[in-house]
């Protein structure tokens, strides 16, 4: 992650490395999404997200990263999975429409979609 993007990130989210799960983001203010039904979820201050945790397998195409096109549907959908909001289908076309809706390539939001359908069972 480039020293921009974690200087735009740092007011919002704390980066820190743990050993299990990599990189994680800690939310310093609370984070608000709006699903399709119009209802407002607010995630509240120190809520933890592995960012775009992608099976290992689609690192090459994919390339992991926390940015700003993939940073808030991540957290939006690990949120999600944590609280059982929707069924997991909805969870994971929610997280595929928002990081279209942010700019993520169409192509590479699909194959992320079916990532997070192949190997997110055990999250949610």
């Amino acid at each position: 992650m480039s020293e921009q993007v974690k200087k735009i990130l740092s007011p919002v989210v704390q980066i820190v490395d743990d050993l299990e799960m990599g990189k994680v983001l800690i939310l310093k203010e609370p984070w608000n999404f709006t699903l399709p039904s119009g209802e407002i979820i607010t995630i509240p201050v120190g809520f933890r997200s592995d960012g775009e945790s992608i099976p290992r397998f689609l690192w090459r195409v994919l390339s992991p990263q926390i940015d700003f096109v993939t940073l808030g549907p991540s957290i939006e959908h690990d949120y999600r999975y944590d609280q059982k909001i929707g069924t997991r289908k909805e969870c994971d076309l929610f997280y595929r429409d928002r990081l279209i809706e942010n700019g993520y390539p169409k192509v590479k939001a699909y194959v992320t979609y079916w990532g997070v359908r192949l190997g997110g069972g055990s999250h949610y």
